[in-house]
């Protein structure tokens, strides 16, 4: 498997209008964008798929998906990711940004696309968001009245993401949290700042201050919640980064381990031995030969 010397890179994305963003998927428009989607990358921005005909081949870390016609796909901002296969594909690919979002939706939406980023639609659920996504489009392209058409871009993206959650919560594969919404909604603000600031925050009283709640209040919330302590998420996050860095960078071991913020190269060995049962040398090597 060719990898990348460089970190892996983040795409930016242009042309949002209300913090949200619309394009056609297809074939003939992602011909010209392979080199870039097909290669494995972050992008600074929420992705929404759905497909209308076609499929498409999405590899994210370490897990592959295969989207169909009627299935809803979501990709978390940051989270590493490529356009592994594309067969005549047509659809729509919203992008969005937190800033169209309130918190609570943020942390929400985040928990749902760790649990599963591929939603299979009833027929008339994706005739529904085909036809919302439909009028984003056209409303996107109506630049006589700027304050106008961000309004309905931010309605109508508003309308979408809440039908998502509805999905969500129907699908019952959320957890079924038997502690209070205020607990829920500290273990989601906790796991959102922790996907963005895991290399910077290295303890867990880095995550109490910016939060601005006890050390044992934040552990023992987190704790009852998810059934893991915080030291434990923020080790299991920078393993995640590791294996990621391992598999899809051409990055020394000794590299890898100063990008996650390791100042000894030898306790990162220690680390990473501890939670996966191989040392980051091994693990480099039994991924060396999967399929690009």
């Amino acid at each position: 498997m060719k990898k990348d010397k460089e970190v892996i890179p983040v795409l930016q994305s242009k042309g949002f209008v209300s913090g949200t963003g619309i394009m056609h998927f297809d074939t003939e428009n992602l011909s010209e964008r392979l080199t870039q989607v097909g290669r494995f990358h972050r992008s600074n921005h929420y992705i929404c798929l759905l497909l209308g005909t076609g499929e498409a081949t999405f590899s994210l870390a370490q897990r592959t998906f295969k989207v169909v016609k009627d299935d809803l796909f979501l990709i978390r901002h940051g989270e590493i990711h490529r356009l592994s296969a594309i067969e005549n594909v047509r659809g729509w690919m919203i992008f969005f940004d937190h800033i169209s979002m309130s918190e609570g939706d943020v942390y929400a939406l985040d928990e749902f696309i760790e649990r599963s980023p591929l939603l299979h639609l009833k027929v008339e659920e994706s005739a529904w968001f085909l036809s919302l996504f439909e009028l984003m489009a056209t409303s996107n392209g109506d630049h006589s009245a700027l304050n106008v058409e961000t309004t309905i871009i931010g309605h109508l993206f508003t309308s979408a993401l809440y039908k998502i959650f509805c999905i969500y919560q129907a699908s019952k594969m959320l957890l079924k949290y038997s502690r209070s919404p205020r607990n829920i909604l500290i273990t989601r603000q906790f796991n959102h700042i922790l996907r963005q600031q895991f290399k910077a925050y290295r303890f867990p009283i880095d995550y109490a201050r910016a939060m601005n709640i006890s050390l044992g209040y934040l552990n023992d919330t987190v704790r009852a919640v998810s059934g893991k302590t915080v030291s434990a998420c923020i080790q299991q996050e920078l393993i995640i980064e590791a294996k990621h860095l391992l598999s899809r960078s051409e990055l020394s071991i000794k590299e890898v381990a100063v990008n996650l913020g390791f100042k000894d190269p030898k306790y990162f060995h220690k680390i990473f031995l501890r939670h996966t049962g191989q040392s980051p040398g091994a693990f480099r090597k039994s991924n060396d030969d999967e399929p690009e």
